[in-house]
């Protein structure tokens, strides 16, 4: 905004032109006047007449959005452009396929919650759950989880390791410290690795800033943590799980299929029996696996004496009795 309070500036050694020098206030005020109406003011009466430039500065402190019409500010923003952002699986340790319970101890390598294992001293720890958030209390060793290659983000980027509690993390080959570590990493398989001290809500993602805990659907976070171990679990006594036949007078067949895992797993089964024609149970002697693919294999049952090519079902021999598969890194 040009001024026009210069004209008539008294020169030394002259007269001050009296009306000349009042003309110059009255102009100032009506421009002071004109600049508090064209401001934005802070109570929000004022709206702007054109764009405002911003000149590489940023607008701070804003509260989060609330109703259409408003900007959201920083982590609401992230939270909605970056959906499933976190690289690691079961952070808020809500999935336990083996139902660890109490307190938890594990020799080195030993998983304890899905995708969690002991580090190389043994892991001790205790859990629980209030409004849906576990908290891991680690006594003793470490807690880790191997990111296999493919969930790492691609490239070479600075990616951030945060969490709630006390516990001292790292990941890579970096140095144990509080929330907020900040790493390059490449892509190949990485460790996040954490000390003695409480810790929940896990996550590893691109950036120098962590943003708020990304809460994934149940349903995506078991089947992210089933690509690695699943396991079924009887939940009555005789509960089939597959039917196959008796293809030799002491052995039975079953073809068994499973959604997709990230290797071909190894499996075990614990407390089964077959049914034969829908009626006589015979116990098993000993099982075989064979032509085991990411999505199915063949069981082999030995048994007793039976005649051959009866039809049979593999069935439970109390409740929970397991048949796992495992395809852990």
């Amino acid at each position: 905004m040009t001024s026009a309070i210069n004209d008539a500036i008294p020169v030394a050694g002259t007269l001050i032109d009296a009306t000349a020098i009042r003309n110059n206030f009255v102009t100032a005020k009506s421009e002071v006047s004109a600049l508090q109406t064209a401001k934005l003011a802070a109570n929000g009466t004022v709206n702007p007449s054109a764009n405002q430039p911003m000149a590489g500065f940023k607008h701070t402190g804003v509260a989060a959005a609330s109703a259409a019409g408003q900007y959201i500010e920083y982590t609401q923003a992230y939270g909605l452009l970056s959906l499933g952002k976190s690289s690691i699986v079961n952070g808020n340790f809500i999935i336990n396929q083996r139902n660890v319970s109490g307190t938890v101890t594990l020799a080195a390598g030993v998983y304890g919650h899905d995708r969690w294992k002991a580090g190389a001293g043994g892991c001790t720890y205790t859990f629980t759950a209030t409004n849906g958030i576990t908290t891991v209390t680690i006594t003793a060793g470490s807690l880790m989880q191997i990111i296999r290659t493919t969930d790492v983000p691609i490239g070479l980027n600075t990616c951030v390791l945060s969490w709630t509690g006390t516990a001292q993390g790292r990941f890579g080959v970096g140095s144990y410290g509080a929330s907020g570590l900040t790493a390059t990493v490449s892509y190949a398989p990485l460790t996040v690795e954490f000390g003695t001290g409480t810790l929940s809500l896990v996550q590893l993602e691109i950036g120098s800033v962590a943003t708020p805990y990304e809460q994934r659907h149940y349903t995506i976070e078991q089947l992210l943590c089933q690509q690695f171990y699943r396991v079924i679990r009887a939940d009555f006594i005789y509960q089939p799980v597959a039917a196959g036949y008796l293809n030799t007078t002491t052995t039975a067949a079953f073809l068994l299929s499973f959604p997709i895992m990230r290797l071909p797993p190894v499996v075990t089964l614990t407390g089964w029996q077959l049914e034969v024609n829908f009626g006589t149970r015979v116990a098993i002697s000993s099982v075989a696996t064979s032509f085991i693919s990411r999505e199915g294999c063949l069981i082999i049952a030995t048994v007793a004496a039976q005649t051959a090519n009866l039809h049979c079902n593999l069935v439970s021999t109390a409740a929970g009795s397991t048949i796992i598969f495992d395809a852990e890194l």
